[in-house]
């Protein structure tokens, strides 16, 4: 027993007990000891029959419900209560200078110097704890301190504008400084509030747009670097935007000139630069459709200089070059194949190319006739030259789609259906010789706009004069079938493929057979109508002509399919025979005279029972 009285020793004593006692339960239920509890044994006796959960434990942490009136009474009216007292700081300003009670200065020094206060007083209380409320007497403090300088400048007219605008950006800059600090991204929007709302609150007449510009770019890239340092999502969505909107709703104008391109090229670089290798698909996205929205609108301005036009054309190619280097780095790009999901990034790599050939369009650079294609076709080389050694389907694809675009620049009509129909040849070879992989996606894509192209802005550009069966629309259409049919012949099954081109081949020969199909028929009815002012029975002549075409075209589609044993194709050829009975027995009996009835009546019976003749004959083969 201890002769000391010291009430230390004695807690010290007591607590080696505890400590002690702990250690011995501890070792006798790790050790399965014989003085174990009785609880405890019974504890870890197993079960009398196992119990299976229904449902695994998470995890996750349970969330914790919300707590209504705190959410009500600790954010609500925290929000309630700056801004009814910015809203009364405002009234009071309003109506002192109308009642005009003290001195201009001592209203507009009051408010700066109760914003002051409340904001020490804000920080006062972040360090005691009270972060959220803290935070939320800083933004009023500011809030304040903008009131006071928006009526210095502004209706009392004690300083001159243009310093008021930047003692606004300097009072934002401190704000600002405070969200960094606090790491605050709702302070950091608003001080980002406050240094856009300083020029349209104080508009200093005679202000020079370049100055306007100049600010806004100033404050853009400072609040874009620290919410991209601090990942701060919406305070970077703010920043572009905010320029940009601000600056093509104020100063219009200045925008189609020298300066005006520049701002517009710097902030669509930023975006891009800020937003890569971030999955914040508004930024993304706004960062490019902004930006080359502007410039399409600025470029297509009346009466622009041509070294205007050709900066905004500088502008473009800046931009597209910026989008290309970022997106060599994105992993998706990088891929042998297309198969590709559509994400910001991807839309972006694919819309940046065709913007600039669109902006490149309506700026109208002065370049002469049969360089009309050169912008397109330098943007080709420069996705070729990445996507050919490196073999990234994507970025081949890419030139080979600028190589079109260039071409549809510099011809028109079915000139563009004809070299088009070159790139799908080269697309193929591309794909079979050098297993450039977009090769064979360019084609089938390629091939089918070519076929759209031609039947439809090609026709109808075509001229009514020009002879049938020896114009250069019939030159496109033999160009294409020839292209899709030495496409298709080409063409390389290997696994791997997306799911997309998985009857790319099927695709290509159906591209060939129909446009033959189609551009025979549109060149007979067109040989015959030519004829009609001197040979009375040219009309009835075509439209026999047309029906002997179908069913020859029909039979020949059958034989082959039975030649290739392609049910498809025997298929195509039946459809191709149903439009020919259809024709004849609907158009070509009610129109046609005595002996061409029976011309287009006895083909059709000869196609008949040739086509039942094969399929008999197949039948009695197989049995």
């Amino acid at each position: 027993m201890s002769l000391s009285n010291d009430p230390g020793e004695e807690r010290l004593a007591s607590l080696e007990q505890r400590v002690a006692e702990l250690e011995r339960r501890l070792r006798s239920l790790t050790a399965g000891g014989t003085d174990r509890p009785a609880e405890a044994k019974a504890a870890s006796a197993p079960p009398a029959a196992p119990v299976q959960r229904l449902f695994p434990p998470t995890l996750l942490p349970a969330r914790e419900p919300i707590d209504l009136e705190q959410l009500l009474g600790g954010k609500g009216l925290l929000v309630i209560g700056v801004v009814a007292l910015l809203t009364a700081a405002g009234l009071f300003l309003r109506y002192a200078f109308e009642q005009g009670w003290v001195a201009p200065w001592v209203r507009v020094l009051g408010a700066l110097v109760l914003g002051v206060a409340i904001a020490v007083a804000g920080e006062r209380q972040i360090v005691r704890g009270l972060r959220r409320f803290g935070l939320a007497m800083v933004g009023a403090g500011g809030g304040l301190a903008y009131l006071g300088l928006w009526a210095a400048a502004g209706p009392y007219d004690m300083v001159p504008r243009g310093l008021g605008v930047l003692l606004a950006a300097a009072t934002s800059a401190a704000v600002a400084w405070r969200s960094v600090a606090h790491d605050s991204e709702p302070l950091a929007l608003w001080a980002l509030l406050g240094a856009f709302l300083a020029p349209l609150l104080l508009p200093a007449p005679g202000t020079r747009p370049e100055a306007l510009l100049a600010y806004l770019a100033v404050v853009g890239a400072a609040a874009g670097s620290v919410a991209v340092r601090r990942t701060w999502r919406a305070a970077l969505d703010a920043a572009l935007a905010g320029s940009l909107i601000i600056a093509a709703s104020v100063v219009p104008d200045s925008l189609h000139t020298a300066g005006g391109f520049v701002f517009v090229t710097a902030a669509g670089i930023g975006a891009v630069a800020a937003t890569r290798g971030r999955t914040w698909p508004e930024a993304r996205l706004a960062g490019l459709l902004l930006p080359w929205l502007l410039l399409m609108m600025h470029a297509a301005t009346s009466g622009l200089a041509e070294s205007v036009r050709w900066l905004a054309v500088a502008a473009g190619a800046a931009l597209l070059v910026a989008e290309w280097w970022t997106d060599r780095s994105l992993v998706p790009l990088r891929n042998e194949e297309l198969d590709l999901t559509l994400t910001p990034d991807v839309f972006a790599f694919a819309a940046a190319p065709v913007a600039f050939v669109f902006l490149c369009r309506v700026a109208e650079p002065p370049l002469p006739a049969a360089a009309a294609g050169l912008p397109a076709a330098a943007a080709a080389l420069l996705y070729l030259g990445v996507g050919m050694p490196k073999r990234w389907a994507p970025f081949v694809a890419a030139g080979l789609g600028l190589i079109a675009l260039a071409l549809a620049r510099q011809f028109d009509g079915a000139a563009v259906a004809a070299s088009w129909s070159a790139v799908v040849v080269a697309a193929a070879a591309v794909d079979r010789r050098l297993d450039q992989r977009a090769g064979a996606g360019v084609a089938v894509v390629l091939a089918a706009l070519t076929g759209a192209q031609l039947f439809t802005v090609g026709l109808a550009a075509r001229p009514r004069g020009e002879a049938a069966f020896a114009d250069l629309w019939t030159i496109a259409l033999f160009a294409l079938v020839a292209a899709a049919a030495v496409a298709a012949a080409s063409w390389r099954e290997r696994p791997g493929l997306p799911a997309w081109l998985r009857r790319g081949r099927d695709v290509l020969w159906a591209l060939a057979g129909a446009a033959l199909f189609g551009g025979i028929s549109l060149e007979l009815r067109r040989f015959f109508e030519a004829r009609s002012g001197t040979w009375p029975a040219a009309r009835l002549a075509g439209d026999l002509s047309i029906s002997l075409w179908w069913l020859a075209y029909a039979g020949a589609t059958m034989r082959l399919g039975f030649a290739l044993r392609n049910g498809a194709v025997r298929w195509a050829g039946l459809g191709v025979a149903g439009l020919a009975v259809g024709k004849i027995a609907l158009y070509d009996l009610s129109r046609l005279s005595a002996l061409y009835r029976v011309g287009s009546v006895f083909v059709l019976a000869l196609l008949a029972l040739a086509v039942a003749y094969a399929y008999n004959r197949r039948s009695h083969v197989t049995s």
